[in-house]
């Protein structure tokens, strides 16, 4: 199972994903981040990967990465405390990407392991539950 960030290396590889080995299918075995990403349940590729375009077609322009399922107040906190980490914001609707730096990533990470809890970190639950039902792992005892 392969997950590329929405981003434009992401989105190329994952374009290309198929010319590589014709057996992967999209949104099977390889998937794009994205703000919205809904459970499969036992649904076929092509319908996920419809629902995914459905769902997420307020953040078609929308840059996604793992970090942007951190809290946005979490992250603003972290912004104050480390105002050269971030390059530029975009804002769609109610999600907002940060193209943080190569600095500003390894400060991230320090940040989280200092003072995250649970509560900031509901979006990556909530991504690794989605990958558990895509792999079609058991994911129903993951509450979020």
């Amino acid at each position: 199972m392969g997950l590329y960030d929405n981003d434009r290396a992401g989105r190329r590889a994952f374009a290309a994903i198929s010319s590589y080995d014709a057996t992967i299918k999209k949104c099977s075995e390889v998937f794009l981040l994205r703000p919205e990403m809904s459970l499969k349940g036992g649904a076929d590729h092509r319908i996920v990967q419809q629902r995914f375009e459905r769902d997420n077609e307020p953040y078609k322009d929308l840059d996604w990465e793992m970090e942007d399922l951190i809290q946005p107040t979490f992250l603003d906190l972290f912004e104050d405390e480390f105002p050269t980490a971030v390059r530029h914001r975009t804002t769609i609707l109610d999600r907002t990407h940060r193209d943080f730096t190569e600095q500003g990533k390894r400060d991230l990470i320090r940040f989280v392991k200092q003072h995250a809890t649970l509560d900031e970190l509901l979006d990556v639950i909530r991504l690794i539950r989605a990958l558990r039902d895509y792999g079609h792992l058991r994911s129903d005892h993951i509450i979020v």
